[in-house]
């Protein structure tokens, strides 16, 4: 069994490590530590499509395989990059794969709006805790309760969450599943 990259992977594998090698010194990493994003960085990665690469072509995307997304995100995590690239191409999946979350996918493409995962969904009141990995600087964050796909939008919350996780009283149920 060959297991070696063919010759479109290396290229993607080469791009991004030189985009990375140039764009994401570990001085930015530093800089960026306290918020743990780099606008800039995410402008810039934009360009290249990042964001939609695991997005089919209806929505804007380049619909990339997992392979390639692992590829990049081995990129990103190889520098620190100050990026929720995993978290928007994770979140973005799990919407493509529904057809009621069509609508918020070419702007994932595009880079004007950061969707996250909710990892912990079991939160039903206050006391308990939900993780969004990146919810401090994603603009909606998606989870699963009980047999509802359920989507935050943060924007205009946003000072407010930074201190105190969502609940599911909060969120919005999308479509039952």
């Amino acid at each position: 069994m060959n297991l070696s990259l063919d010759e479109a992977q290396q290229i993607l594998v080469d791009t991004f490590a030189d985009f990375f090698a140039r764009e994401c010194p570990s001085s930015l990493v530093r800089e960026t530590e306290a918020e743990g994003f780099s606008p800039e960085l995410w402008s810039r990665l934009i360009e290249l499509g990042a964001p939609g690469m695991g997005l089919p072509m209806a929505v804007g995307g380049i619909d990339s395989g997992m392979l390639e997304l692992g590829l990049v995100s081995v990129a990103c995590g190889r520098v620190l990059a100050p990026l929720p690239f995993v978290e928007v191409v994770s979140a973005s999946r799990v919407l493509a794969g529904r057809p009621e979350g069509t609508s918020l996918l070419p702007k994932v493409v595009s880079g004007s709006e950061r969707l996250s995962l909710v990892l912990e969904s079991r939160a039903r009141n206050e006391a308990e805790k939900t993780l969004v990995p990146a919810g401090r600087v994603v603009d909606h964050a998606i989870g699963f309760q009980d047999d509802a796909l359920v989507l935050w939008f943060f924007g205009r919350h946003r000072e407010f969450l930074r201190h105190r996780p969502p609940t599911w009283a909060e969120g919005l149920t999308l479509f039952g599943i």
